[in-house]
């Protein structure tokens, strides 16, 4: 698929453009509303062609609990079957929300042995526990990079795709980090070279790949145009080698 059809629909979904702008650029790009209407259903997220974890050794729930606010808030949590003391994982979902893509993860990381919960909004938890690690995907791998900054007892964070924290607040990290990078991710990529700098500076543990030739959201199995299985694969198992080493 043209690159330039896969940004615009990246551009519409984090900017975002209108609606009526999305589909006008969209229709001057395929020639015509046809090719847009028959190209649409591979750009957007279709959940039925999230890769399903299966659940049968692992114990599953939706948790209610009150945020910062008293506000009702939700979560999904994934654990091994057997009762037992598991160091903690949360899942920190994309700008769409917790979904189905969102929950399968939660259950790898799970099948992994840990504690994984994925809130539907992390602002409210009003703390983190002691030797906890994160992930977070797009809008997620933001949060990632901001609780590294904010938590000073974070163990471990990795972001995927996500927007940088400020220069001037890396200083202030305690956690080991590991980024994962599209290389036709431009967006995301401007602040790179820069945030690795201030992390080198600082003498931060981290580890920073680039998958070239993918785009954002490449583990989102969810998203045919943009997934990358190959990419998506080596980036887990580094992720969960990476937890390995900080926090077991």
């Amino acid at each position: 698929m043209d690159q330039r059809i896969i940004t615009l629909y990246d551009e519409y979904t984090h900017k975002p453009l209108t609606r009526q702008e999305f589909m006008h650029r969209l229709i001057l790009l395929t020639g015509g509303v046809a090719a847009a209407m028959s190209i649409l259903p591979l750009l957007e997220v279709n959940y039925a062609n999230a890769a399903i974890t299966k659940d049968d050794d692992l114990f599953t729930e939706h948790i209610t609990y009150k945020g910062a606010s008293e506000a009702n808030m939700g979560a999904y949590v994934a654990r091994p079957k057997k009762e037992n003391k598991y160091t903690s994982v949360m899942v920190i979902h994309e700008n769409r929300g917790l979904n189905a893509h969102i929950e399968d993860v939660t259950r790898r990381a799970a099948k992994a042995g840990y504690l994984a919960i994925a809130p539907n909004a992390l602002a409210p938890l009003g703390g983190t526990p002691a030797k906890v690690g994160c992930v977070g995907f797009c809008w997620g791998g933001a949060m990632s990079n901001q609780l590294a900054v904010n938590v000073p007892s974070l163990k471990a964070a990795v972001a995927f795709y996500g927007r940088q924290p400020e220069v001037a607040d890396v200083s202030k990290i305690k956690a080991a980090l590991q980024l994962h990078y599209a290389g036709l991710d431009e967006r995301i990529n401007a602040g790179k070279d820069a945030y690795v700098d201030a992390l080198k500076k600082n003498s931060i543990t981290h580890e920073v790949y680039v998958y070239d030739g993918v785009n954002h959201a490449f583990h989102n199995d969810s998203a045919p145009t943009r997934y990358n299985e190959a990419a998506a694969k080596q980036a887990w198992q580094r992720t969960m080698d990476f937890f390995g080493k900080h926090l077991k």
